[in-house]
């Protein structure tokens, strides 16, 4: 049997192990909230410069370095940002008749860097791997014009 001070002595040591278990609730609870938090004001960070640089693509026509007529320009967003057909408003307006260029424009904010499928868009444009398709759509039942 156990005497009264080994029982006292059992006590003890049962809130001694529940007490060391309690503090080092509290500290790992601590340390999981600390880094939650810079984890969420890292999340938020990144959210709002990614924001920004969404804008920025969808307003890029406003920059003094966006050097085409707006009109000129067509936003895409993916895989590239625009789509300049250079000189169309002007052949339009019969104030040119140059030949329009097709440029293909991604606009980059910060410091940015391409993704691994906007370059390949780029390189298969360097490479000359583009063409012109008309595609003539017919709707069963229809007459053709």
């Amino acid at each position: 049997m156990l005497g009264p001070w080994n029982m006292v002595d059992n006590l003890v040591a049962l809130l001694a192990v529940a007490l060391v278990a309690f503090l080092v609730y509290l500290l790992v609870t601590a340390i999981w909230r600390r880094r939650f938090e810079q984890f969420r004001k890292l999340s938020a960070q990144h959210q709002r410069a990614t924001l920004r640089g969404q804008m920025a693509e969808r307003v890029a026509f406003l920059f003094p370095q966006f050097t085409w007529n707006p009109s000129d320009a067509h936003f895409l967003g993916q895989p590239v940002d625009y789509v300049i057909f250079d000189g169309l408003t002007e052949n339009r307006d019969c104030v040119s008749t140059r030949p329009i260029e097709i440029v293909f424009v991604e606009a980059k904010s910060g410091k940015e860097t391409l993704t691994d499928i906007e370059k390949l868009v780029q390189q298969a444009i360097h490479q000359k791997r583009v063409r012109y398709e008309v595609v003539s759509l017919r709707v069963e039942g229809s007459q053709p014009q």
